[in-house]
């Protein structure tokens, strides 16, 4: 009997020491996980350095040519008035535009070149693709904007807005 107590006691010792094993293992995974993050991050680098770039210039303007205001007189069967416009550039880079016309009354209509447009529902005409310039292109063009309004159309005065939107087309 006493070698079954020895036996018993020893397997006791045993599991006690199973246990604090077992106890100290998340010690040790945590350890390691440090030991192997620190390893890790050794391998890091930093690299340093630098870039420049240049934009290149966008610069393009519109104006009237003979003044900001003209008269249309709806007496007549149709009065009609043209509205000459520049359009330049000095981009770096290709451009287009178009020529934007609000503000504009029901029963005034505007001719540019073959095309004739009456205002949308908000007053406002836009004629698309009116032109484009090349890059460094330093011409300017010329646009008749002619205007004309049938008997029906009574406005005491009008403010129509006229602008041309340009976009970047390379």
């Amino acid at each position: 009997m006493a070698n079954h107590n020895t036996a018993s006691s020893s397997d006791r010792k045993e599991k006690k020491r199973g246990v604090r094993l077992l106890g100290l293992l998340p010690y040790l995974l945590a350890a390691a996980l440090l030991l192997t993050g620190i390893t890790f991050s050794s391998y890091v680098t930093t690299v340093t350095g630098g870039e420049s770039a240049r934009v290149a210039r966008f610069e393009v303007k519109a104006e009237s040519i003979q003044g900001n205001s003209f008269m249309l007189t709806p007496g007549e069967a149709i009065s009609t008035q043209t509205y000459n416009l520049r359009v330049e550039s000095d981009s770096e880079v290709a451009v287009e535009y178009d020529i934007v016309l609000k503000n504009v009354p029901v029963g005034i209509s505007v001719k540019l070149g073959s095309k004739t447009l009456q205002a949308d529902a908000n007053g406002e005409i836009r004629f698309e693709k009116v032109g484009t310039f090349a890059a460094n292109d330093t011409n300017s063009k010329d646009h008749a904007l002619t205007f004309s309004a049938s008997v029906a159309v009574e406005v005491a005065s009008m403010d129509i807005q006229v602008s041309v939107d340009f976009r970047q087309i390379d």
